[in-house]
């Protein structure tokens, strides 16, 4: 087993029911036991970087197999670190980003409620039951807010990008029918109608003689085009 509760409560941290760690929890006598979470989900690559540019080297940072990782700072009074990201429509504190140069997803979950620490990896002797609460660097602003503007700087709104795809997806497929009716053999109908509306817009301005032979062509077109939108209404 990796700890019990007893040995996470003796260095300092909130243990909840199942054993798991909690950020935080209501009463005056947990307020110097509490501590701030981030984890991040995406590839090692984009993993490491961040955790870089957080630069605490005396956080804990557990590790997932597939390149995931979590770190824990302590955190001093009420207030959690969750920085502020432009035009981003997720929940507070949870950002659901997109890699720019791959689209692979990239989240960011600020101020995790909960963590099971058997579920991470850690270097050894740097675990919650190797070192205690206290002796953590306390999150800032500024460290949320380098790793965001960081995240930010490789990738974008997950939720706006799909739909910029969506977008390009349904203009690509109107071009390629656009382009696929222009190579299509037009049919009689198709001919006649475009003839009729030539001759309309053509006459649509002038008054001509009841034996003006135009008229007789402007006369049919127009029949012609009625009935078109008739047929149409009624389809």
């Amino acid at each position: 087993m990796f700890s019990n509760a007893q040995t996470l409560r003796l260095n300092g941290y909130i243990v909840n029911e199942s054993g798991s760690i909690a950020s935080s929890r209501e009463g005056e006598r947990y307020e110097q036991s509490r501590t701030a979470i981030i984890e991040i989900d995406g590839g090692r690559e984009i993993v490491d970087r961040l955790i870089a540019v957080a630069d605490s080297p005396r956080a804990l940072v557990g590790r997932s197999r597939d390149g995931s990782a979590v770190l824990i700072f302590r955190r001093d009074g009420e207030r959690n670190c969750i920085p502020y990201i432009p035009n981003h429509r997720g929940n507070a504190g949870v950002f659901d980003l997109a890699l720019n140069s791959n689209g692979e997803p990239l989240r960011l979950v600020f101020g995790c409620e909960t963590l099971d620490p058997s579920t991470w990896t850690w270097a050894k002797g740097r675990s919650p039951a190797d070192v205690a609460r206290d002796s953590l660097p306390n999150l800032t602003a500024d460290v949320c807010g380098d790793v965001a503007r960081e995240a930010l700087s490789h990738a974008s709104d997950a939720r706006a990008a799909r739909e910029e795809a969506e977008r390009n997806r349904e203009f690509e497929e109107r071009r390629a029918k656009y382009i696929a009716d222009l190579a299509r053999p037009k049919t009689a109908e198709q001919l006649q109608a475009e003839e009729d509306n030539e001759i309309i817009t053509r006459y649509a301005n002038e008054v001509l003689a009841w034996n003006d032979p135009d008229k007789a062509r402007l006369d049919a077109a127009r029949s012609r085009f009625a009935a078109r939108r008739k047929q149409t209404a009624a389809a």
